[in-house]
Order: C-alpha cells, then sequence, then structure tokens
C-alpha cells in the first residue's frame, strides 16, 4: 500500500551531509516526510561509473533506499542529488603537481602527486554531471541535483582543507544545532551573497562550470529551498 504522504528522497554523499540537514529541512516542506540515502561517497566517480551508466548507478542507490524502507515509486514526490563539484570543471592546466599527501584545492588550482588521476577523474565526474544535470526524472521520478563547491564543508564552514572524518562531524552537529530551530537563519544563510549563485537551475549549472568556478565557494541549493 502507497504511503499517504509523500516522500522527498535526499541523495548525499556522506553521513556528515545528513546530520547536518536532517534536522532542517523538515521545516521546508508541508506535507512530505524527508528521507536519506547516504552513497558513502561519490556517485559520480565511482569504479566503472561514466556517463552512459551513471543514470543507472543513481537509479541504484534510490532502489536500494526503496526496497530497504518498504517505498514504492508513486509515494516519491522528489528525488534531491546533493554532489560536491570537487573542482572538475576547471581546465586539465589547474591541475598541478606537489608533493602532498592528500589533494589540496586552492581557489585557483588542483594540487597532487598524481596528476593524471585527477584529470581522468575530472573528466568523468564532468560527463557525468552533465547527464545528471540535464535530467529531471530518473526512472519516472522527479529528480534534480545541487552542488556544494568545492565541497559541503567549504560552503557552510569557509573551510577548503581537507577534514579528518571527526572534524566533519563536529562541524556538521554544530551547523544543525545552529539552524534546527531556525528555519529562517538557514534559508537568509543559504541565499548569502557570499556563495548562492543567481540565476534560474540551468543558469547555475552554466555557471558552476565557467573557469575555477568548481573550485571556489558556490552553491545552487537554495534555489530548490526557495521553490
Amino acid at each position: 500500500m502507497a504511503k499517504t504522504r509523500k516522500v522527498i528522497l535526499l541523495l548525499v554523499e556522506g553521513i556528515t551531509d545528513k546530520v547536518c540537514l536532517e534536522a532542517i529541512l523538515p521545516a521546508f516542506v508541508e506535507n512530505e516526510e524527508i528521507t536519506f540515502q547516504i552513497t558513502c561517497g561519490d556517485v559520480t566517480t565511482e569504479y566503472g561509473v561514466d556517463a552512459q551508466n551513471i543514470i543507472k548507478q543513481v537509479n541504484a542507490h534510490i532502489q536500494n533506499h526503496l526496497t530497504s524502507n518498504h517505498f514504492w515509486k508513486s509515494d516519491i514526490a522528489q528525488i534531491i542529488h546533493l554532489i560536491d563539484t570537487d573542482g572538475a570543471f576547471i581546465a586539465d592546466d589547474s591541475i598541478v603537481y606537489a608533493d602532498v599527501g592528500h589533494i589540496q584545492y586552492y581557489p585557483d588550482r588542483i594540487e597532487s602527486k598524481n596528476v593524471n588521476a585527477i584529470k581522468i577523474r575530472n573528466h568523468i565526474k564532468v560527463s557525468a554531471l552533465n547527464k545528471l544535470s540535464s535530467k529531471s526524472k530518473i526512472a519516472s521520478m522527479n529528480y534534480s541535483v545541487y552542488y556544494f563547491s568545492s565541497n559541503l564543508e567549504h560552503v557552510f564552514h569557509n573551510i577548503q582543507k581537507d577534514l579528518s572524518k571527526e572534524e566533519k562531524m563536529v562541524l556538521a552537529e554544530k551547523f544543525s544545532d545552529q539552524y534546527a530551530d531556525n528555519s529562517d537563519g538557514f534559508l537568509m544563510f543559504m541565499n548569502s551573497i557570499d556563495f548562492a549563485v543567481a540565476g534560474d537551475y540551468r543558469e547555475s549549472w552554466s555557471f558552476i562550470k565557467n573557469n575555477c568556478n568548481s573550485l571556489n565557494r558556490y552553491c545552487n541549493f537554495h534555489i530548490y529551498l526557495n521553490s
């Protein structure tokens, strides 16, 4: 039997994304239930994923959630997919060699010990994101994808350096505590001129693909919240 309330399913990369948002977002819906599916990493760069099978891969995560939670496709009002850009849209010559332990992100470049691997990753991610951002439905369910650039901590906390899981969790819990009972404050924050991309959904995706925008602090999730 179908649920009496429709479900808004958020696909997120990790547990800290869920911790940040699960206590805040219910204030933005009236008749829907919000639920999360953690993809345990970046679905656009999972092994074997490319533009030809990215829709199938995303749908696999969706179907896993439906099965685990005893939902039908007809229960789903909307699928909201949140991703990090990771500087994917920058030019290859903005990826430079450096003797560093982890990939380092800067406003104008990515530094890595393995430049070629980052170039390949970016090309795969770009092709996958181009396909996903062009879709309004997946398996007949309403779908849209929104970005945090270069990642969620960059947007929410203006921190671009590599963080441990423990550091990310501390920040996520602090953010949740700050806005769980302050939806107006959260909406004002998400519409900040510091990072909220102007324009509509399509225009926001065109913007993030330009120059080094996918390395800088930008987000288009406010477009969904405002709607």
